[in-house]
């Protein structure tokens, strides 16, 4: 019973770290994937620029665009749209708050089914040692009962044999009482 009930607790917890577990592997794809993409996209003499419009505007831009902007000189195109980007920022961080107390959360649920399989360990081991001693004593009882059977078995002979003596010691008895007197 204490079982079933520790299992219906313990199944719930390991669905939800075992999607905890998935959740942070798409995250890990997707960030390796925008990884790539970064990778093979990096242009070497506009990519400060390109980085730095990244950034500040959270805009990805193209070539072209690059080349109009340095060309322009403006140096609005570095503030504009902070407010957007802040925003985005804070989106961001929002989300990485969330992700932090996610991962958070499954490294105690790991830690708690750590004790719990430590615990189950020494549970099945110090039952283990009960099992092996229930065994033990068994098979004991079970030579005292061979010994017993043995024991009546002989008690059953000396008490039929002194049955047949009886007699005989009481007229020996007898006789011995008679000379004496």
């Amino acid at each position: 019973v204490e079982s079933s009930a520790f299992l219906e607790e313990f199944l719930p917890k390991v669905n939800e770290v075992q999607q905890l577990i998935e959740r942070i592997s798409f995250c890990v794809e997707e960030v390796k994937l925008r990884h790539s993409t970064i990778l093979t996209e990096i242009n070497p003499p506009n990519c400060e620029l390109e980085i730095s419009l990244f950034l500040l505007r959270g805009q990805v831009v193209t070539e072209e665009e690059t080349e109009i902007l340095l060309q322009s000189n403006n140096p609005a195109v570095f503030t504009s749209n902070i407010n957007s980007g802040s925003c985005i920022t804070g989106q961001a961080l929002n989300e990485i708050e969330l992700r932090h107390k996610d991962i958070l959360y499954l490294e105690a649920s790991i830690r708690e089914l750590h004790s719990m399989f430590m615990d189950i360990a020494m549970l099945v081991n110090s039952q283990g040692e009960m099992a092996n001693n229930i065994a033990k004593t068994v098979m004991q009882a079970g030579n005292y009962v061979d010994q017993g059977k043995e024991n009546i078995e002989k008690a059953t002979e000396y008490k039929k044999s002194w049955r047949l003596r009886l007699p005989i010691f009481k007229n020996k008895a007898k006789a011995a009482t008679s000379k004496g007197s």
